[in-house]
C-alpha cells in the first residue's frame, strides 16, 4: 500500500531537520547510528525521509542530539520555509544550555551580559 503523499512530506522534513541537527553537532551518521544502535545506511534513509524511525528510535535520537522531540517534530510539521536567522540561532542556544552545567549557564550568562553592555 503506497504511503499517503502528506506522511512522505512529513517523512522528508524531518529527515533534513534530523540530518540538519546533525551536522550542527559535528556527528557523523555513524555517529548518530553507534549511538541508536543501527547502521549507518539506516539513519541515511531517515535523513532522506525513506524510513521513518520508530518511537523508541526517535527518543534515542533525541538524547543522542540533544534536540527534543517536540522541536523535530514541530518544525517538521511547521512551515516548510526556513525560519528567520534570529530564530534558528536563539533554538541553538536553547539547545546548547540544556546541555551546560549550571556552573556554565551562569558563565554563560556573565559573559552575555558584558557584551550587551559593550552595544553594537
Amino acid at each position: 500500500m503506497a504511503e499517503p503523499r502528506e506522511n512522505r512530506a512529513l517523512a522528508a522534513r524531518l529527515g533534513k531537520m534530523l540530518r540538519r541537527q546533525r551536522q550542527d553537532l559535528a556527528m557523523s551518521q555513524a555517529d548518530i547510528a553507534e549511538r541508536i544502535g543501527v547502521s549507518p545506511q539506516q539513519v541515511q534513509k531517515y535523513e532522506a525521509g525513506r524510513n521513518q524511525p520508530s518511537l523508541m528510535r526517535a527518543a534515542m535520537l533525541r538524547r543522542a542530539t540533544g534536540v527534543s522531540l517536540d522541536e523535530l517534530v514541530d518544525d517538521a510539521l511547521g512551515d516548510p520555509a526556513e525560519p528567520p536567522e534570529q530564530a534558528t540561532d536563539v533554538m541553538y542556544l536553547l539547545r546548547d544550555l540544556r546541555r551546560m552545567s549550571p556552573r556554565q549557564v551562569a558563565l554563560l550568562r556573565r559573559i552575555a551580559r558584558v557584551i550587551a553592555d559593550l552595544g553594537e
